[in-house]
């Protein structure tokens, strides 16, 4: 592979893939109930202790610092000791970062954790990152002032990668172990999301991003709750009013029943006399006759 295709397309797509696969682990650590142990131990990769941890953040952040804003690093280094001091404080933080990794590594070789195909992931990803730190540690100790000509020349080239016109000329220029350093770098960011560690630093990330929705949602029912109907009717007919309302209501209730029975057309009885001449004209064999009654409108 040239040097056009490695700094011109490898680093679109070690991000692409990191992306993809961030994106992924994310879904999965969404859909999980819990965190898993795999996960948890996958900052362990670096180093049991938190002081490798550490180191390879600030380490990452300095580099970070100087891609973005190099005028910065030039002008802390162009202050009294201020060159030294860039310089002392970014290769301490390299070697702590490589011993976390090496410690990192020979917990990988010393136990089996996991899958075959996790244990390939965490290899290839721990063998980009030791030797991006190596290569990096040799420049910075073989080539004196890497902050300044990192500033001058890695720099741009990163500008012209975020442009989306990249320029591997500008690389022309920099040590073999400095372009070695980029190359596995880029092999790092790729081989992240399927290790345990990227594993890890996805659940971290849902963390940071579950933990303001989960503030949201709470704050989104405790407004629910004091806005729902139930009370917006208390307001409107306080409880006074709704007893009162009740007692009118059965009021009206019961006279209107009243009305009704009052209008309902009651059954009155025949006079005796009607009955005793009923009861001279049956005859032995007839059955008994029903009761005539006369209404109260007519006469019967």
């Amino acid at each position: 592979m040239n040097a056009a295709a490695l700094f011109g397309i490898v680093p679109y797509v070690a991000l692409g893939v990191a992306a993809v696969g961030l994106g992924l682990r994310l879904i999965l650590a969404a859909r999980a109930q819990a965190v898993t142990p795999s996960n948890i131990d996958g900052w362990d990769m670096l180093g049991t202790g938190l002081l490798g941890r550490w180191a390879l953040l600030a380490l990452l952040a300095g580099h970070g610092l100087l891609l973005a804003a190099p005028g910065v690093i030039t002008r802390w280094a162009h202050t009294r000791n201020g060159l030294y001091l860039i310089e002392c404080t970014g290769f301490l933080l390299g070697l702590t970062a490589l011993a976390g990794v090496i410690s990192g590594l020979r917990r990988h070789l010393g136990s089996a954790r996991g899958t075959r195909r996790a244990e390939i992931a965490d290899a290839v990803f721990l063998s980009s990152l030791l030797m991006a730190l190596c290569c990096g540690l040799y420049a910075a100790a073989r080539f004196r002032w890497a902050s300044l000509w990192g500033a001058a020349t890695v720099a741009p080239y990163a500008r012209t990668l975020v442009q989306g016109r990249p320029s591997p000329s500008l690389l022309a220029g920099i040590p073999f172990a400095a372009r070695l350093h980029l190359a596995a770098t880029f092999g790092a960011i790729a081989s992240l999301p399927p290790s345990r560690l990227g594993g890890a630093v996805a659940q971290s990330l849902w963390a940071l991003i579950d933990a303001p929705a989960a503030a949201l949602h709470a704050a989104a029912r405790a407004v629910a709750q004091r806005s729902r109907p139930q009370r917006f009717r208390d307001w409107l007919w306080p409880e006074e009013d709704l007893a009162d309302l009740a007692r009118e209501t059965r009021r009206r209730v019961v006279v209107e029943r009243r009305a009704a029975r009052a209008r309902r057309p009651s059954a009155v009885a025949a006079p005796p006399e009607i009955f005793a001449g009923l009861a001279a004209q049956r005859t032995p064999g007839d059955t008994e006759p029903d009761v005539p009654t006369l209404s109260a409108e007519g006469g019967g």
